[in-house]
């Protein structure tokens, strides 16, 4: 159970999801959820039809994944699969840990267009929103922030700067 449950984290992180996004769509704890990929939960036929739906896989595929049988889902996801061990090998890691990167990157480039997006429909000219918040900053010190406070909020500007322009 415990080689199903790590081929179940794969197939989660390749998918971007977290294990609270999972455990929400299945209507259970983290900490249940948890468990099934720690190998702890024995999976029944309705729990894996779920996960199937969740995952947007075919649940024939799931199976024949999780039970060892890579080519159904690895080609079709192209998920890294567990090697003989049971645990994944360096290549698979690095290949994981590539999705994850590959994701990471994604949802930043959705926060950039979602910001973009709000401020344009809203008729916010960006170059002078980013000019009010520098002339802003001057100020700081007067309405008795500490060093920690305009850091941050400088810091702050110079993200949405990066991520407006």
């Amino acid at each position: 159970m415990k080689k199903q449950g790590e081929r179940l984290k794969l197939i989660r992180i390749s998918k971007g999801m977290s294990q609270d996004n999972v455990a929400k769509a299945l209507g259970i704890t983290i900490g249940a959820y948890s468990k099934i990929e720690r190998g702890g939960t024995r999976l029944n036929l309705d729990r894996l039809d779920q996960l199937a739906g969740i995952f947007n896989i075919d649940l024939n595929n799931l199976i024949g994944y999780l039970n060892g049988e890579s080519d159904a889902i690895d080609q079709k996801v192209q998920l890294p699969g567990i090697g003989f061990s049971g645990s994944p090998n360096n290549q698979e890691v690095l290949l994981l840990k590539k999705i994850v990167q590959l994701y990471d990157e994604s949802r930043d480039m959705n926060i950039k267009a979602a910001l973009k997006n709000q401020l344009e429909s809203n008729k916010v000219n960006i170059p002078s929103f980013l000019d009010v918040l520098k002339g802003v900053n001057s100020n700081l010190s007067q309405k008795k922030l500490d060093a920690g406070q305009i850091s941050n909020f400088n810091k702050g500007i110079e993200m949405l700067e990066t991520l407006l322009t």
